[in-house]
């Protein structure tokens, strides 16, 4: 039981990496597929930054971008990113990037509630 559920996990995270590799060959959307895994997400995000440059559609790979800078601890950045993306989304695009804007918004006053951001950065 333990050996399929390591395999199935294996092979899940494998399919995602060429899924994403081939997006990037074909130059189309990899399947979305939420990973529970940091390294998977950030290939995703990555993937999505270059479709989306591809398409000429900057708002949704500037979204992309923020995802992956908040990601890494650069919250000033990301939130600059995102509030260039907003200026020129579009109505269905502006869903989902406020409702990112607000998870944002939540992650970053816990952290100062918990001091977990340092001042001197």
């Amino acid at each position: 039981m333990i050996k399929k559920l390591f395999f199935k996990v294996v092979i899940t995270g494998r399919l995602l990496l060429f899924s994403t590799l081939k997006a990037g060959i074909d130059q189309t959307l990899p399947p979305i597929e939420s990973s529970p895994y940091l390294y998977e997400q950030r290939l995703s995000w990555r993937t999505h930054i270059q479709y989306y440059k591809t398409l000429n559609n900057m708002p949704m790979a500037l979204y992309y971008h923020a995802l992956l800078d908040f990601n890494q601890g650069k919250n000033e950045i990301a939130q600059s990113l995102l509030n260039r993306a907003l200026k020129d989304a579009k109505q269905n695009e502006l869903i989902i990037m406020n409702k990112t804007k607000k998870q944002f918004d939540i992650i970053i006053e816990a952290e100062e509630i918990e001091h977990l951001i340092s001042e001197n950065l």
